[in-house]
């Protein structure tokens, strides 16, 4: 899930479909502005944002998971079991942000199908995603514990 975000009612039952019946689940998203969200979580207004339609959208359903292509796995909304990102070493993060391409999500996707999962798109997935809160500060620092680049750090675990 995106730090930024408001999970759908459907969201978490849709996570415990995908774990049981053992598919990757990309969950849909919408990013929004001026996102007013009640303390029960309920979105009561926001402002469309430019860039933020999940052109998934019409593929998927209302009730259900649908297959999709692997690139369709986006970080914002998504679930998989640890094992299958251990399979593949995990986010491809370090070499698509050097090569300044991103898409690691969808790379990731690709990837994982490659080594034999399923993956599918689910609408009950949907979550908003706040856009001016990534640029809301303080930001949180990460504090690297123990010897960098070696078994005995934490981004190495």
């Amino acid at each position: 899930m995106d730090d930024c975000s408001v999970l759908a009612p459907t969201w978490l039952a849709a996570v415990r479909q995908a774990m049981t019946e053992g598919y990757i689940a990309c969950g849909a998203f919408r990013k929004v502005a001026h996102l007013e969200v009640l303390g029960s979580g309920k979105v009561i207004q926001f402002m469309d944002h430019r860039a933020g339609h999940d052109h998934r959208w019409v593929a998927g359903k209302d009730d259900q998971a649908v297959d999709c292509a692997p690139n369709w796995l986006f970080g914002c909304s998504c679930a998989m079991p640890v094992a299958a990102l251990e399979k593949i070493n995990g986010w491809p993060e370090a070499v698509c942000d050097a090569s300044g391409i991103g898409a690691e999500d969808s790379f990731t996707g690709l990837a994982l199908a490659k080594t034999g999962h399923v993956l599918k798109y689910d609408r009950r997935m949907f979550s908003y995603e706040s856009e001016e809160l990534h640029f809301q500060g303080p930001l949180m620092k990460r504090v690297e514990r123990g010897e960098v680049g070696t078994p005995n750090s934490m981004s190495w675990a």
